[in-house]
């Protein structure tokens, strides 16, 4: 009778494809199976990725998310893109690989209007968040 056994996500991230056999230990004795079988896995990108909370703290944009609700494998880079509505082009905020998932940008102007997004990758590919908007105060601090 053939049993499938599933392996964590984690267990096999970095290998395309793998073989396993099957021992087992009965009455003291061990038994093994004799054909390998061979498996092949294929990544998928990361899904269900966290809503970025943005908020105005002392002079700079505060960005924080969590790590998706399906990673779908080991999570190699996140990184934080910003634009503005009058700019076509979107810039990179910051890289991270590792919590707390925080990032500040330095580089914002008072009274203006910025959208950052999230793109997460993984060894399936990148996965691409939806833009979340925050408009910088003329002076002091948001309320």
């Amino acid at each position: 009778m053939a049993a499938e056994i599933p392996l964590p996500n984690h267990a096999i991230i970095g290998r395309s494809s793998f073989s396993c056999c099957i021992i087992l230990f009965v009455d003291m004795k061990c038994s093994r199976s004799h054909n390998p079988t061979m498996h092949t896995y294929t990544h998928t990108v990361p899904e269900g990725l966290s809503e970025l909370s943005v908020t105005f703290v002392s002079g700079r944009v505060l960005i924080t998310w969590t790590t998706p609700t399906s990673p779908n494998g080991i999570i190699s880079e996140y990184r934080v893109e910003r634009t503005t509505p009058s700019v076509a082009n979107i810039s990179l905020v910051g890289t991270l690989t590792v919590e707390p998932f925080v990032v500040a940008d330095i580089n914002v102007r008072p009274f203006t209007m910025y959208m950052y997004r999230l793109v997460v990758e993984n060894g399936g590919g990148v996965a691409v968040g939806a833009f979340t908007s925050v408009t910088t105060p003329q002076t002091g601090e948001c309320v």
